[in-house]
């Protein structure tokens, strides 16, 4: 495995910072873990346990085409790193967000497509029992296969929690609620009163499609939450 000399990164969240490489060939995206302000040992087992949990939850959800495919995981040497396939348009990485905000696409039809393949994406994740936990348009990548099309990938899933496991959250503090009225977090998160769930990954992903629509001026939502919500 070797990161591209030179490369930038193509994207940076809560968890870690994700750089272009190569594995065998093969065009990967490696994502680094953020180092953080804990003492040597601890600082090291924290971020072995960051990347296992995100590892551990990609081998869970199997094969799915809306899920990354996870190649390895790098833990006795440093930068601690997770390896996937890059899920991309050529060598681009291309998420919701920058398809809508630069109208890359722009037919409604071809974005129903898409966000309702997101849901159907989100939808295995919870049949395998997980909340996804921080989806965004941030958070899904578009990757262009042998039909030509974009097709959703659902990446990042460092605060994926099993939902049999799930628990709720801190309250965040009263004076900052408010900045959270219009994101993607569901209301009972910010409050403290419900775990992360199914309803709360469907809230973000309505967020999402809501969004996409703003972006793009669409007057009618599309119906990917209906199509989530009718799969068997």
């Amino acid at each position: 495995m070797t990161r591209t000399a030179a490369a930038r990164s193509i994207g940076s969240g809560t968890f870690g910072t994700c750089y272009p490489g190569k594995y065998r060939g093969i065009e990967v995206v490696i994502k680094q873990y953020k180092e953080r302000s804990c003492r040597g040992g601890e600082r090291s087992s924290f971020l072995q346990r960051e990347a296992k949990h995100e590892a551990n939850v990609l081998l869970q959800l199997a094969d799915h085409p809306g899920i990354p495919l996870l190649f390895g995981v790098c833990l006795k040497e440093k930068p601690i790193s997770i390896v996937m396939k890059f899920h991309g348009d050529g060598k681009d990485s291309l998420t919701v967000y920058k398809a809508a905000k630069n109208k890359l696409i722009t037919e409604k039809k071809e974005w129903n497509t898409v966000l309702c393949e997101t849901a159907d994406a989100l939808n295995h994740v919870h049949r395998c029992g997980y909340a996804h936990n921080d989806l965004k348009s941030n958070n899904v990548v578009l990757e262009k296969r042998e039909d030509e099309r974009l097709h959703p990938v659902i990446i990042d899933f460092g605060k994926s929690v099993l939902l049999i496991k799930a628990k709720n959250p801190p309250a965040k503090p009263m004076h900052v609620r408010g900045q959270y009225k219009d994101s993607y977090i569901a209301p009972e998160l910010v409050d403290g009163t419900g775990k992360p769930s199914i309803k709360s990954d469907i809230y973000a992903l309505s967020f999402m499609i809501k969004s996409v629509c703003r972006l793009l001026h669409f007057r009618n939502v599309v119906a990917a939450e209906e199509r989530f919500s009718s799969t068997p």
